[in-house]
């Protein structure tokens, strides 16, 4: 991952969020560690996913893990998501609690616009392009992530290294991570937790690809055995809040674990 000066060219007074640490200013309008992207746009869309954490869209990108875990972060803590995504855009790094990110200079310096005529528009708002490429850079300690999202290897995560991010925040009190099919009867939301459940994409009606994702749920899990029916209410794609009914057989089939954050 390259890195340059950015983040440390400009001495400003510290913020303390928890026992995270900012170089803060007021002004994030000036100066941006990104110059291919447009600040006021940015700055805009990041007051409303700050607002409102359905918006959050990772576009034709490969990150639903990155994306699942802004949408539970910006509403577990929405001002603290708000002002680290803002130091993200003008220094390049930021603090989500105690989980440091930073952009290496390869990335800050794609092209976004370049990519986004590339792949038909079907690229991430600009703001979550940022975020989710600079978490998924961050991780990457031999792969250099610039972006695209035809960058396969670089690009992904696992169900473990999810459960890391939620771990390294400081966020939350317990993380669990399970892949365990008979575990889905004990799945429990509640209002002191944040669940992320591992799928493959073929759970959705008229979907027939079987690759992995990853969405957000939204309340308990309803399970009918007699009759061989599930349902709850789930988060993805930058949609609202969706209901999914299904059998529990094919529930159980496209089930791939689960990710449950307690604070």
């Amino acid at each position: 991952m390259g890195t340059d000066n950015t983040s440390k060219e400009l001495l400003l007074p510290i913020v303390h969020f928890r026992d995270s640490i900012y170089i803060y200013s007021e002004d994030y309008s000036k100066i941006s560690a990104w110059p291919n992207l447009d600040t006021k746009a940015v700055l805009t869309r990041i007051k409303e996913l700050r607002n409102d954490a359905n918006l959050f869209n990772q576009g034709n990108i490969g990150l639903c893990t990155a994306a699942s875990f802004f949408h539970h972060v910006i509403q577990k803590e929405p001002d603290e998501f708000e002002l680290f995504a803002k130091h993200l855009l003008k220094y390049g790094t930021g603090y989500l609690g105690k989980f440091k990110v930073e952009a290496g200079s390869d990335l800050r310096r794609a092209d976004y616009n370049g990519l986004n005529t590339k792949y038909k528009g079907e690229m991430p708002p600009q703001a979550d392009w940022m975020l989710i490429s600079s978490l998924r850079d961050t991780e990457n300690w031999i792969l250099d992530y610039e972006g695209g999202p035809d960058e396969d290897k670089a690009i992904r995560t696992d169900g473990k290294e999810l459960s890391e991010w939620y771990e390294k925040t400081g966020f939350y009190n317990n993380v669990i991570y399970s892949e365990e099919t008979t575990e889905i009867r004990t799945i429990n939301k509640t209002q002191i937790n944040h669940i992320a459940l591992l799928i493959r994409a073929s759970l959705f009606p008229g979907y027939e690809r079987k690759s992995g994702h990853v969405i957000t749920l939204e309340s308990s899990i309803t399970i009918d055995e007699t009759n061989n029916k599930v349902n709850f209410d789930y988060w993805t794609w930058g949609f609202p809040i969706q209901t999914l009914n299904t059998t529990l057989t094919t529930f159980q089939d496209n089930y791939l674990g689960v990710i449950i954050a307690t604070f």
